[in-house]
């Protein structure tokens, strides 16, 4: 049975009415998808990315449908970057309640001998460091305002395309320590 496209979601809970969520990797994609469903939700909403202008447009069209979405410049391989796009958000909204860590790149397209060092360090750059610099500083965020949540998306094509996207591999293969670590972060100071 082929599968095509499910119907987009009608429902409208309001479950993240008030809340302030952080998405990495907003400017396409399933960052984009999110960045409109959170605000959907009733979440007041901050895409971020390094093409900051992308984000703009679409924090533009949702607030003309009525949302509170905004945009920030971000490279998650930078920690200066992530510091300065988290401590925006606190600026803009007094506070973060929840992220989305969704930046990230595709793998090199070619079998893993032929990778060079250049392309796997991009990837883990972004696919594994990234995600390491944004809960590092949402974590002190999201505890200053009595605790969050926090959902990552690694990079998994790895795990099935095999010697297709040599890269994306390793970086996925890093991600099963990092979530409980958060977590683990989290309950130590008495929060979700």
């Amino acid at each position: 049975m082929a599968y095509d496209s499910p119907p987009p979601l009608t429902l409208r809970a309001a479950r993240l009415a008030g809340k302030v969520i952080l998405v990495t990797g907003a400017s396409s994609g399933i960052g984009a998808a999110a960045v409109r469903r959170f605000a959907e939700e009733g979440g007041v909403v901050v895409g971020a990315a390094r093409r900051v202008e992308r984000i703009e447009t679409l924090a533009n069209e949702l607030a003309g449908e009525g949302h509170a979405v905004s945009a920030v410049a971000c490279d998650v391989r930078d920690e200066a970057s992530v510091q300065a796009a988290v401590a925006e958000v606190v600026a803009r909204h007094g506070r973060l309640d929840g992220a989305f860590n969704n930046a990230g790149v595709g793998g090199a397209h070619v079998p893993f001998a032929e990778l060079s060092a250049d392309a796997f360090d991009r990837c883990i750059a972004t696919n594994l460091r990234g995600v390491f610099l944004s809960m590092k500083h949402e974590i002190p965020a999201m505890l200053a305002a009595g605790g969050g949540r926090s959902s990552t998306r690694p990079r998994s094509a790895g795990w099935w395309a095999g010697r297709a996207t040599a890269t994306t591999r390793p970086a996925s293969g890093g991600w099963p320590a990092s979530p409980s670590a958060w977590r683990w972060s989290m309950r130590a100071r008495g929060c979700g």
